[in-house]
């Protein structure tokens, strides 16, 4: 990623007693931090490891270790570009071998004779119609009444189109709703924070782009129009899952990966 971002290259190391979203810190000669940004489950580098503005991220991922983590892009301008060439390997100060995993403790099975839990129901978008305000200083395009587009999804949830061409959709690989000029592309000009929300209106803490950062806009309100149906449709229960017969031992849990670098390249 040299062409683009030069000063996010080299070797960093990690800092020690400095953790991000619970995973490690590390810095380069020229102080940049390669760190995780949990709001938007990302691996990014930048020169405050306290701050979503970077030079470098990943894909959306939940790796304990940057060298896990895939799809890197780099800052070009005011979009990020996917860079294919562009590696994040452990350096030459990893240890000779990586510590054993934790495997945290299975939870015990509930009694027979009890009812299972509720589960949490699937959401249902009520809204036909979104009005979008407050940020028409720096996004005007992106503001106004969104429509509904029927027969679209985008990371199985509602498209909404308004009408100076503008889409609300959401984008799985970050877990944000997001505005832009197509539903197909991350480049957008309005996000929300990492949501798994089944409906814009859900989302919260909206940022817009003002040149080639996103910034909050605290007065950003994103809200059902009056489209929406009289009482929103009855959500969807999934079937509970059978318990396991008492006499068979639970199956293992994944470990908790633990990042082995102490130099990441």
């Amino acid at each position: 990623g040299e062409e683009h971002q030069s000063s996010s290259m080299g070797i960093f190391s990690r800092v020690d007693g400095v953790t991000a979203g619970g995973r490690e810190v590390y810095k380069s000669q020229r102080s940049q931090f390669l760190y995780y940004w949990p709001a938007y489950s990302t691996w990014r580098i930048g020169s405050s490891y306290t701050s979503d503005i970077s030079g470098v991220i990943s894909a959306s991922s939940a790796a304990a270790c940057p060298t896990y983590a895939s799809n890197w892009k780099v800052l070009d301008g005011s979009r990020f570009i996917p860079v294919s060439n562009l590696t994040v390997e452990c350096g030459s100060g990893a240890p000779s071998a990586p510590p054993l995993p934790r495997t945290p403790p299975l939870p015990p099975l509930p009694p027979p004779h009890l009812p299972s839990p509720p589960q949490p129901p699937s959401l249902i978008c009520p809204c036909n119609d979104v009005v979008v305000s407050g940020g028409e200083e720096l996004q005007r395009s992106s503001m106004g009444i969104f429509s509904r587009v029927d027969g679209v999804t985008a990371g199985d949830r509602p498209v909404y189109q308004n009408q100076r061409s503008q889409f609300l959709y959401y984008w799985p690989a970050y877990s944000t709703w997001r505005i832009g000029s197509s539903y197909t592309s991350d480049i957008s000009g309005v996000i929300s924070a990492s949501s798994a929300a089944a409906c814009p209106t859900y989302a919260s803490n909206w940022k817009v782009l003002d040149g080639s950062r996103f910034i909050p806009v605290s007065n950003l309100t994103v809200e059902c129009g009056s489209g929406a149906p009289s009482a929103p449709p009855l959500p969807r229960t999934p079937p509970l899952p059978p318990l396991p017969p008492p006499h068979l031992p639970s199956p293992p849990q994944p470990p908790s990966l633990i990042c082995p670098c102490n130099d990441v390249v």
